[in-house]
């Protein structure tokens, strides 16, 4: 038997590696679960990447590059947040407007404040849109003027004498 000295020992390919890397998350889940010390895992109101990676022996890539784990992740974080682990008050905003969009992520403060900002956004959007309304129907009155005075500047400047309207 011959042995290809630049072969590997334990080589696997990308699928195989996410298969692992699913099934030792899953592990993680569930030892989790039956410890039910998330506590420890969060940070910022979500799970720590960085944390669950080491426990897990892997990169806080796969996280980003295999979507089976990521989109697991995502459900895990929102089991806890409906079973009520942490508080809300330990969540932080974020931008994805899907999260934003579930009420059961914002308290009463943030919901309010985020309320307040929109009103405030729709108001000046208002003000601006009448100034800009004013501002086109002075544009308008001063384009006739200016017809009518170039009319009278193109006759002084041809015969030399001011024409009578």
């Amino acid at each position: 038997m011959i042995i290809n000295p630049l072969s590997k020992v334990g080589a696997r390919n990308g699928r195989e590696a996410a298969v692992e890397n699913l099934t030792r998350f899953q592990d993680w889940i569930t030892r989790r679960r039956a410890e039910q010390d998330w506590e420890r895992y969060m940070y910022r109101g979500r799970l720590s990447r960085k944390e669950v990676a080491k426990e897990c022996s892997f990169g806080t890539s796969v996280f980003h590059q295999n979507p089976k784990v990521c989109a697991a992740l995502k459900a895990l974080e929102d089991e806890i947040l409906i079973a009520g682990t942490f508080e809300k008050s330990d969540l932080s905003i974020s931008t994805d407007t899907e999260s934003l969009s579930t009420a059961s992520v914002l308290d009463n403060a943030t919901f309010e404040r985020l309320a307040s900002a929109k009103t405030k956004v729709e108001q000046r959007l208002k003000k601006i849109q009448e100034e800009n309304a004013v501002l086109r129907e002075e544009n308008n009155s001063l384009r006739a003027a200016h017809k009518r005075f170039q009319y009278l500047e193109d006759h002084l400047t041809q015969t030399g004498r001011l024409a009578h309207p």
